[in-house]
């Protein structure tokens, strides 16, 4: 029976993965079941685009059925989906260590019943306070955990945190008794903007904590996890001298404490632009 539900996803062909059915995705489900270790379940998943099932709105009811099989064999994916996959990624979490990595994140996801990835926080109704909350938590995963998807999530992160920036200035501006309106088109909340946008894309996010404090926001951004200039120093010339190879961490490490202009400059002089 599991054969038969093979071939018939075989050819289908990847391009109809989203019109698959429930029975079509179980016998993907069963031969993960029957190889459980992690490499051999995880090439079955991906080779048959069997992580489609995530975003399947219809087969919402027979996906918490897989989460409970999957979870039981010990099974763990897709760590930011506590909606989809509330069991598989919870161990996928407990395994990455997040729990510890992303508190905040993790009881802010709980409150508003949504997934820990920026989109689905920002749609949720958090509050600017918890999206930087969320923002600092994912730059330390970002740096510290190199297997975990990060480079979109961050830019998506800065950006959420400026379409909510435009609502503190203002309440800031009406707090020292200014107008926040336009006028002579002199826009009075535009060099704050513009210093927040400059914090996001500084190096080591220069001047972000002081923007957060000086707005009244009751929110932390932590960066005394990274390397000291040092240290950063040391390993950008070990680089481009040669020396070391640069990794995922490297390269992440390089990107957050040069800024993006640094990083930029750095790549240019490394590739002898």
């Amino acid at each position: 029976m599991i054969l038969a539900a093979v071939a018939a996803i075989a050819s289908t062909g990847l391009a109809d993965v989203d019109t698959r059915t429930a029975e079509e995705y179980r016998a993907i489900a069963d031969m993960m079941l029957a190889n459980t270790n992690n490499a051999a379940w995880r090439n079955i998943a991906i080779s048959n685009n069997f992580f489609k099932l995530t975003n399947r709105k219809d087969l919402s009811d027979f996906r918490m059925e897989l989460d409970d099989r999957l979870s039981a064999a010990g099974i763990g994916f897709e760590w930011r989906r506590k909606v989809e996959w509330p069991k598989v990624s919870a161990i996928a979490r407990e395994r990455m260590n997040i729990n510890s990595a992303m508190p905040a994140t993790s009881a802010i996801s709980d409150k508003y019943r949504c997934n820990m990835n920026s989109h689905s926080i920002h749609r949720s109704g958090a509050t600017l306070e918890e999206m930087i909350a969320c923002f600092s938590e994912q730059m330390f995963v970002y740096v510290n955990y190199p297997a975990v998807d990060g480079d979109v999530q961050n830019d998506v992160f800065k950006k959420h945190i400026q379409n909510y920036a435009t609502k503190a200035v203002r309440k800031y501006l009406r707090r020292q008794g200014k107008s926040f309106v336009t006028k002579d088109g002199v826009n009075p909340c535009a060099q704050y903007l513009d210093r927040l946008n400059t914090a996001l894309n500084a190096p080591r996010f220069a001047g972000l904590q002081e923007w957060i404090t000086e707005m009244g926001i009751n929110a932390t951004f932590d960066t005394s996890y990274l390397p000291s200039e040092e240290e950063v120093a040391k390993l950008k010339n070990d680089i481009l001298d040669g020396e070391k190879r640069m990794d995922t961490r490297d390269r992440r490490i390089l990107l957050v404490c040069l800024g993006v202009d640094g990083f930029n400059a750095f790549v240019k002089e490394y590739n002898g632009d």
